[in-house]
C-alpha cells in the first residue's frame, strides 16, 4: 500500500492522540477536505481507523499494523533525505 503525506499526517496525529477531530487536521495541517476524504477512506478501508461522525480513532488492528510497518511508514528511504 502506498501512502501519501496526508496519510502519514493522519496516522501521526492518531498516534499522538487517541481521538482526532477531522476539522482540527484541516486547520492544523492545512489539508484540504479532498485530501482528508481520500486519506480517511483509504485508512478505513484498510481497517486502520474507524470514524465516528467527525472524529477518527485507531482500531486495535490498525495500531498493531502501524507498529509492524513503522519502518516503511516513517523511515522510507525515498523520503529520508528530502
Amino acid at each position: 500500500m502506498t501512502f501519501t503525506s496526508s496519510d502519514i499526517i493522519v496516522i501521526k496525529s492518531l498516534l499522538q492522540s487517541e481521538v482526532v477531530d477531522v476539522h482540527s487536521l484541516h486547520v492544523d495541517y492545512h489539508l484540504s477536505p479532498a485530501q482528508l476524504q481520500l486519506s480517511i477512506s483509504k485508512l478505513v478501508e484498510a481497517g486502520i481507523i474507524s470514524v465516528d461522525e467527525t472524529r477518527i480513532r485507531l482500531t486495535q488492528s490498525g495500531s498493531d499494523w502501524i507498529y509492524r510497518n513503522r519502518k516503511a511508514l516513517f523511515l522510507d528511504d525515498e523520503r529520508r533525505f528530502w
